[in-house]
């Protein structure tokens, strides 16, 4: 089951999900690359410390995802899918604009 979060509704429902995540990107052939990473939401974007792989992945191929797994069985995971934008003034740093959001649910 997915409720697709307004992208205007972003900041409440980060709200109480930790200021951690995980960093999903792909490499050059295409498979994922997640890494848990420190994230903070400011003013409409998220911004990330992500390591060497991550950070070359996410130069590369933009689109990525963000995601907060459910914290107790049948809680919802929220998944934030982006465009990133590796900042040239700071090692690691990621800065993510969001295009959609959605909170899911595990069917069952």
């Amino acid at each position: 089951m997915s409720i697709k979060v307004a992208l205007s509704e972003l900041a409440s429902a980060l709200e109480g999900l930790g200021d951690a995540c995980f960093f999903l990107t792909t490499n050059a052939e295409q498979s994922p690359h997640p890494a848990n990473v420190p994230v903070r939401f400011d003013d409409g974007v998220l911004v990330v410390s992500a390591g060497r792989r991550s950070t070359t992945n996410a130069a590369e191929r933009s689109v990525v995802t963000l995601l907060w797994p459910a914290k107790t069985p049948g809680a919802m995971s929220l998944l934030v899918d982006g465009v990133a934008r590796v900042d040239p003034s700071e090692d690691g740093r990621v800065i993510i604009e969001p295009t959609s959001a959605i909170w899911h649910r595990q069917p069952g």
